[in-house]
């Protein structure tokens, strides 16, 4: 089983142990961070896990009694598409390749599950049509 899951925490909240650690050694998870964002006070995590859904379910369970906020992610990047006109912009600077044109009809497509929240599609985007939802 694989899923994407945004985990936020503070300092005076937190374990005092890696989140991330603290997944593959109690939990036998195999985490992959995709986004962090940490400052001196907490931080938010956007990791991918891998791992048997029973060992997932009561990772999340005893982190959120840890007061670590954990939601799943599912669609995390958003695409106006009245305001876009498929310039590929967002296809030339996506380092996971989630967006995409369409030889035939020259349309950009967006695979949500490939994304990893990194928001460099939003600063190429001319027409701000491309928005993280984090």
């Amino acid at each position: 089983m694989e899923k994407k899951y945004k985990i936020r925490f503070s300092d005076e909240d937190a374990l005092q142990e890696s989140i991330v650690y603290k997944l593959v050694s109690e939990y036998g998870i195999e985490p992959v961070v995709l986004r962090a964002e940490i400052e001196g006070s907490g931080g938010i995590l956007l990791i991918k896990m891998r791992g048997e859904g029973s060992q997932i379910n009561t990772a999340i369970s005893n982190l959120g009694k840890a007061n670590i906020y954990i939601e799943e992610l599912g669609k995390h990047i958003d695409r106006d598409m009245e305001k876009c006109f498929n310039c590929g912009s967002c296809v030339s600077v996506c380092p996971t390749r989630s967006f995409t044109i369409d030889p035939e009809t020259y349309e950009v497509h967006l695979d949500v599950d490939t994304c990893v929240a990194c928001g460099a599609c939003i600063t190429s985007c001319s027409t701000k049509a491309v928005a993280l939802k984090l």
